[in-house]
């Protein structure tokens, strides 16, 4: 039972979005008692296990019998992992942490674990609520459903067994309506056409969608224990056969939840519209409400009856209100991890709520009213509530897990246990300020929170980027200064960051209308979540009136403006000028644009713009302080943010890429067909594009290469940068001095620019050698002979190559990756030259790689033993060389013929290339020797080949070829 007394807490919500989605609560409110902003955030969870139906995990089994499945590790290894996890716990201080959930409240540290409204996994449930209690929170919130509860406390248990804490409380989340929170997505997997690219499973944030094909139909669907209907997936789905499914908790089965002695406090969520709604509910939970330590209300802003909806749902509360009173004010209701920019509208729900005398009170436990509380014009922060990015953390760590031992107790596996709980206390201890003097790399962030409650100066509130994240906000604000922040100074109002040109309110006018790069920019809008279109207005000279797009599935009317100076009067908003018309007239509605007061930055689309209008441009925006991208671009794009008419090319393609969701790499090159290339490539190899822009291939850009890489180097979640360059050896050079400046990378280090440069000799000689050796083998074999008659026949240069490459394949040339292949499976396996050969024997497998129609043991190719010397002469290792000489010396017992050739020698030769570079991983190898990259090498060299016997027989004029009779030979 709580206290007899109640106390109210205010909480503004919203779900900032950045490179890694951490802080998600401030508060606001006088000294007394702190008004908590908690923020549910949906960052893509780790990837999923199989399919599979909820599953009751119990954490207390035999040593000796681990469930199927699990790998048994060595006593003495859990033994000392659990000690290490016991010191790690101790060292930081959490078992000190006495005081009760509220006390943190009070005190501006409260920490909320976010498992999820909708979320019912158990098993990650029942894992996180183990680690993150181990790590200090003070509050677990999750879904109302008996068997989630059950496996939050058993975590909770499970980790209190290790080392005795205080036990969080446990909240439960609940709803009077129709909600974004209570929701799932659904579809029938046999409407779906077999050869659908399934962009619904690449979008689902946690790898809730599941389908496999088979030759009939696509089987799976939703694994509905994963997903929390987060929509993505709806706009993306080509044919329409995603839904959504609603539902409201029950109110009577809630009720039952709560008199449960291990639940602590539920979680209202409401739209604030219909109060009958949430008097219904609150009405039905009954005496339940009397088991309770907390009542968190969340609701949107709803504008100006926020208050009064307030006032009205705290008059229903008031006479069933014995525990303390949380209200928390969503900034942008169930944002998820396409949330970035709710902080501004969180900021701005708080203002409102706390300019307004007319709040709903707040009262001491004495239930007497505070005198002053309303007028206070301070703000302080009063804990956190962390969402996705907590499970993704902690999640890696558990995935890996369950890779290794199945669905398993993360209780069990202490090394595991030990890294999940390193993460998450670097996650944690931001707020409840553990021991940061600790040896080693446990907290690793670049800037800690201060310890609270802190107030911020109002000087700064001007300085802060409105779309950061709460950590980067605080990682401004010095460390152990009692700050003030005035609400009354607070507005939408902040000047962006320097370097920042897009963010997720951006909106642009667009010059010339064209309906298909207009409708990519709102499809692409949609995917990431955006409230509103990021296209304003049209302007479309001598025409006025609207357009009609789509935004997502609704019908939109975009006005259409005849003058430029008339669509930005209308729309001072936009600062974004894309201009479409042909090179012309471009240069004179772009300087008109850059008149404007209203607009900042301008891309220019056409090319051909005459330079000397160019310049002039280029003069005025640098005077102006203000952007001009292209002529002759494509544009550029802020990941989930905003993107310029066609830039990056079709929705499906910006999944591919990741592009709806912001990554860390600022990327600049030239081309603009180039820069989606390497958006895609970026993407493979890191967590994406933070901002990607193609400053146009015109002799006088715009902006610059380097403008732009300095203008990333002052972005904060531009964490690292990427420039494509093409032709301009001077201008890199100058960039890379000015990067090697920095004490960080060295002082007037040298570094090289050119290919030769950045690999090492024995990297590149044996590309050469190889090209060199296959270019040509005479007229005899099979691809030169098509070539000859193919040219001979009057054909071009095109058709005679390819009807000779066309000859490349198992039995000409096109071995190498074969060889290759099974040579390292061979290897790896530990096989002997006998068990390997044998075995290929009988599968009725050619051993490729071996045999030659001319070649024999005593008159060895000289191409291979060119190759092997090279190898044995340059490469750290030749272990898999060697591997193929010993199959060679095997199987030349059996025949005379079957000697490497020089198929086997060249794929030998690049595994010990590609394994000795240490540039590649295992799994990074196999994926080459799988695409076909060496037998590439081949047909690379041939063509050079081919494409002289080509020249050869037409400059000899040769005739239609035409088999000698003596050949042939004929039957009766």
């Amino acid at each position: 039972m709580a206290d007899n007394g109640t106390s109210s807490l205010f909480a503004m919500k919203g779900d900032p979005m950045s490179l890694e989605d951490k802080v998600v609560s401030v508060s606001i409110f006088p000294h007394t008692a702190p008004i908590i902003w908690g923020a549910n955030i949906r960052y893509h969870p780790y990837s999923s296990r199989p399919s599979s139906a909820p599953f009751r995990l119990t954490c207390e089994h035999n040593d000796g019998e681990l469930p199927s499945g699990q790998t048994k590790i060595s006593s003495n290894n859990k033994k000392k992992c659990l000690q290490r996890v016991k010191d790690l716990i101790n060292s930081v201080g959490v078992p000190s942490i006495t005081s009760s959930p509220h006390d943190s409240l009070q005190r501006g540290n409260w920490v909320k674990l976010i498992c999820g409204a909708s979320f019912e996994d158990v098993v990650d449930v029942r894992n996180l609520s183990l680690v993150y209690t181990l790590a200090g929170v003070d509050c677990i919130d999750c879904a109302a459903d008996a068997a989630v509860v059950s496996a939050v406390n058993e975590g909770i248990e499970a980790a209190r067994e290790i080392v005795p804490l205080r036990r969080p409380w446990v909240m439960i989340s609940v709803n009077d309506d129709e909600d974004l929170h209570f929701r799932k997505a659904e579809f029938d997997p046999n409407d779906c056409p077999l050869d659908c690219s399934r962009p619904c499973e690449i979008v689902c944030p946690a790898n809730a969608i599941s389908l496999v094909g088979t030759p009939s139909a696509l089987k799976g669907g939703v694994i509905t224990e994963r997903c929390y209907g987060c929509g993505r997936c709806f706009p993306v789905c080509p044919y329409d056969k995603i839904r959504a499914i609603t539902y409201v908790r029950d109110a009577s089965a809630t009720a039952e939840l709560l008199r449960r002695e291990d639940v602590d406090a539920v979680e209202i969520h409401t739209n604030g519209r219909q109060t009958l709604l949430f008097e219904e509910l609150w009405n039905g939970l009954g005496d339940s409400l009397g088991y309770l330590r907390l009542v968190a209300i969340s609701l949107p802003h709803i504008g100006d009856s926020t208050i009064s909806s307030m006032n009205m749902m705290y008059s229903l509360m008031q006479p069933n209100l014995r525990c303390f009173n949380l209200w928390q004010l969503d900034g942008r209701p169930m944002s998820g991890d396409i949330g970035r920019g709710a902080t501004r509208e969180a900021i701005a729900f708080a203002v409102h709520i706390a300019a307004d005398k007319d709040r709903p009170p707040v009262n001491s436990k004495d239930e007497m009213s505070m005198v002053g509380s309303h007028s206070s014009p301070l703000a302080l922060i009063g804990g956190v509530a962390y969402g996705g990015y907590a499970r993704k953390i902690v999640g890696k760590v558990l995935n890996s897990m369950q890779s290794k031992h199945g669905l398993a107790c993360i209780k069990h596996y202490p090394e595991h246990l030990l890294e999940a709980l390193t993460e998450a206390l670097t996650l944690v201890g931001t707020v409840k300020c553990f021991n940061t003097n600790l040896e080693g790399t446990l907290f690793y962030r670049e800037k800690w929170m201060p310890r609270m409650p802190w107030r911020m100066p109002t000087e700064n509130a001007k300085d802060l980027d409105p779309d950061e994240d709460g950590p980067t906000l605080i990682s401004k604000l010095s460390w152990g200064k009692p700050l003030t922040l005035d609400l009354a100074e607070v507005s939408l109002s902040y000047t962006m960051a320097s370097g920042q040109l897009f963010s997720r309110t951006t909106q642009a006018l667009f010059y010339n209308y064209k309906q298909l790069p207009i409708q990519r920019m709102l499809d692409f809008d949609f995917l990431c979540g955006r409230e509103t279109p990021s296209v304003a207005g049209i302007i479309n000279p001598g025409s006025e009136g609207f357009q009609k797009l789509f935004f997502g599935q609704e019908e939109i009317a975009i006005p259409v403006h005849s003058t430029i100076e008339a669509a930005c009067t209308a729309h001072p908003t936009a600062d974004v000028f894309i201009n479409f018309a042909s090179f012309r007239s471009a240069a004179a509605s772009s300087l008109s644009a850059l008149k404007q007061p209203t607009i900042r930055v301008v891309a220019i689309i056409a090319e051909g713009v005459p330079e000397l209008d160019t310049k002039q441009l280029i003069g005025y925006a640098r005077a102006n302080n203000k952007v001009v991208i292209g002529p002759a671009t494509v544009g550029g794009i802020q990941a989930g943010a905003f993107k310029i008419g066609d830039t990056a090319g079709t929705i499906d393609n910006i999944i591919q890429c990741k592009l709806y969701r912001p990554g860390s790499v600022g990327f600049v090159s030239k081309s603009g067909g180039m820069s989606n290339e390497l958006y895609n490539t970026i993407a493979r190899v890191t967590d994406g594009i933070y901002e990607g822009i193609a400053i146009g291939g015109d002799v006088f850009p715009g902006s610059t290469l380097s403008d732009h890489v300095l203008r990333f180097n002052n972005i904060p979640q531009a964490k690292s940068h990427a420039m494509l360059v093409s032709q301009c050896l001077p201008l890199l050079n100058r960039v890379m001095a000015w990067v090697m400046s920095f004490p960080c990378c060295g002082s007037n280090a040298a570094f090289p620019v050119t290919a030769q440069g950045l690999c090492s000799h024995y990297h590149m000689r044996p590309y050469q050698i190889c090209v060199m050796l296959c270019a040509d083998h005479g007229p005899c074999v099979s691809g030169a002979h098509n070539t000859i008659v193919t040219a001979r026949a009057g054909k071009d240069l095109v058709s005679s190559l390819v009807s000779g490459l066309l000859t490349i394949g198992p039995r000409f040339g096109g071995a190498i990756d074969d060889a290759a292949r099974y040579f390292k499976d061979a290897y790896d396996k530990n096989l002997t030259p006998y068990e390997f050969v044998e075995s290929m024997k009988k599968k009725g497998i050619r051993v490729p790689g071996i045999g030659h129609r001319i070649k024999r043991g005593d008159n060895r190719d000289k191409r291979v033993e060119l190759l092997q010397l090279f190898a044995r002469t340059n490469f750290p290792s030749v272990k898999y060389m060697e591997y193929a000489v010993q199959v060679e010396t095997y199987t030349l017992t059996k025949a005379n013929n079957l000697v490497l050739n020089v198929d086997g020698a060249i794929g030998s030769l690049f595994l010990d290339l590609l394994a000795g570079s240490g540039m590649f991983t295992k799994q990074e190898i196999d994926e080459i020797v799988e695409i076909g990259y060496l037998n590439g090498l081949f047909v690379l060299a041939r063509s050079i080949g081919l494409i002289g016997h080509t020249f050869d027989q037409k400059r000899l004029k040769q005739p239609l070829y035409r088999h000698p009779w003596e050949d042939v030979l004929y039957t009766k």
